[in-house]
């Protein structure tokens, strides 16, 4: 485990016994405090050496303005890091379209006389590139086979397209984010050609300053996508923030070495999701604009 060497620190530690320890953890950015220490207040903070794996410590990640530990009083934490480049993930994210790909996968598979797999199974390659969502799906598949499956879900998922929302409220927040002087992205598993249909079929590619697709990049979650974006817009690591609804959108920010936000209202379950450890998880774009407002 890794120990933060605290520079230009504000901060103000009351203890009860002995001398109290402070760290960060490198997943969450967010401090760990042992039983000794009561309340804390951060003004910013650098890491760096090493703790003895023993060290007993205590996660209290922030969400939403609170903390898992009531010896930390919320009204005196604040998060250091502000957001410049916020990267959507777009199926499940911004658009509600998870149950119409769970229904084109399964619909595709009966056509191919190949076995249905339940809803859960086909919502958890959302996301994933083509190659990668076959090899998870439906391993007996041959990839010469590949193709015309591709062909029957094209045909089921183009069919009805058109049908899918955008979740409420994802207009207007793409609209205040982009006026506040974010750069917006997206990261996705669609294709290129997917990607710019759903874009003008929505009207709100051009709030977008850059896009990666997995048909032009590695899929998910592999961080290339990520880093791609970074490099077009010349954000770093450490002002980026990746917004998604699957574990493959979280696994490729922490392999980039990004912060992440979960939301829950998407393709996979908010419990599997949570494992992960984002700096939030929401439930709804409501919930997403509050803490974005808040954070970022």
């Amino acid at each position: 485990m890794h120990k933060c060497t605290l520079q230009r620190l504000a901060a103000t530690v009351k203890h009860s016994q002995g001398a109290p320890k402070l760290t960060i953890d490198l997943v969450r950015n967010a401090p760990l405090i042992d039983h000794a220490t009561s309340h804390i207040q951060l003004a910013s903070w650098q890491w760096s050496s090493w703790v003895p794996h023993h060290a007993c410590l205590l996660a209290c990640p922030v969400i939403l303005g609170h903390t898992t530990q009531q010896s930390v009083h919320s009204n005196s934490w604040f998060m250091a890091r502000q957001f410049q480049l916020l990267v959507f993930d777009w199926d499940g994210t911004v658009i509600d379209s998870a149950g119409l790909i769970v229904s084109s996968i399964q619909r595709a598979c009966a056509d191919m006389k190949l076995p249905v797999p339940q809803a859960r199974d086909a919502s958890y390659v959302i996301g994933l590139g083509m190659k990668d969502s076959m090899q998870h799906l439906l391993p007996e598949l041959a990839e010469r086979d590949y193709p015309p499956f591709m062909e029957r879900y094209r045909h089921h998922f183009l069919g009805r397209d058109h049908e899918a929302p955008l979740f409420d409220g994802i207009e207007p927040l793409l609209a205040e984010l982009e006026q506040g002087g974010h750069l917006l992205a997206v990261a996705t598993g669609k294709s290129r050609i997917g990607l710019q249909r759903s874009f003008e079929q929505t009207g709100i590619g051009k709030r977008f300053h850059t896009s990666r697709c997995a048909d032009e990049s590695f899929s998910k979650p592999n961080p290339a996508m990520l880093f791609e974006v970074m490099d077009a817009l010349g954000a770093s690591p450490e002002n980026t923030l990746m917004i998604g609804d699957t574990s493959h959108d979280l696994l490729m920010a922490q392999n980039a070495g990004v912060a992440a936000v979960a939301v829950t209202y998407g393709a996979h379950d908010g419990a599997a999701l949570r494992g992960l450890k984002p700096l939030a998880c929401v439930d709804s774009v409501a919930a997403l604009r509050a803490w974005l407002t808040q954070h970022a």
